[in-house]
């Protein structure tokens, strides 16, 4: 794993990627054998920044979970589904 990332920034960090591959990519070369040449890992710098979260007050769309955009946000302290 790289890096954990809130599902909300997963398509900035897409396109994040998809733009260095196409500027570093070698002329003919497909996104599997870029990320074998340059590795998984050299790209944390430039996902890091995306793993900083303001609150819920500021941003409270990060909050919501992906298909639930009509539900409110509430803080609440429970199991998360990764350690389920």
């Amino acid at each position: 794993m790289v890096l954990q990332l809130p599902a909300r920034r997963v398509p900035e960090a897409v396109r994040l990627i998809l733009e260095r591959f196409a500027r570093e990519r070698a002329p003919g070369e497909d996104f599997r054998a870029y990320l074998a040449r340059v590795g998984a890992t050299s790209f944390r710098p430039l996902l890091e920044p995306l793993q900083t979260l303001v609150p819920p007050e500021a941003a409270p769309d990060l909050y919501r979970d992906l298909g639930s955009e009509e539900a409110e946000f509430q803080v609440s302290i429970g199991q998360g589904e990764c350690n389920a």
